[in-house]
């Protein structure tokens, strides 16, 4: 994956009549994508982002656990709450 940084950097080190190898020493990149930067006008595209990430394979089954958990405490704290209004009525 090449940066706008890589491209410069490549670009400009070819400018200076340095051999494609030694570019590739260098910069740690291949041959073929040396060659085809000094050859293209255009400046790298930027990367897209997603708009929606998938969602893990179990994620439903995750929701599920998290949705009983918090209705388990509910009643717990609902039941606790009748409790305690027991107790304090004289």
């Amino acid at each position: 994956m090449l940066t706008v940084g890589d491209y410069r950097r490549i670009r400009r080190a070819h400018r200076d009549e340095m051999g494609i190898r030694e570019i590739t020493r260098r910069f740690h990149h291949s041959r073929q994508k040396v060659r085809q930067i000094p050859r293209s006008e255009t400046k790298p595209q930027p990367y897209a982002k997603r708009l929606r990430q998938r969602a893990p394979k179990l994620g439903r089954f995750r929701l599920g656990f998290w949705k009983a958990r918090l209705r388990h405490f509910q009643t717990c704290y609902s039941a606790e709450l009748a409790l305690c209004t027991q107790n304090s009525v004289p």
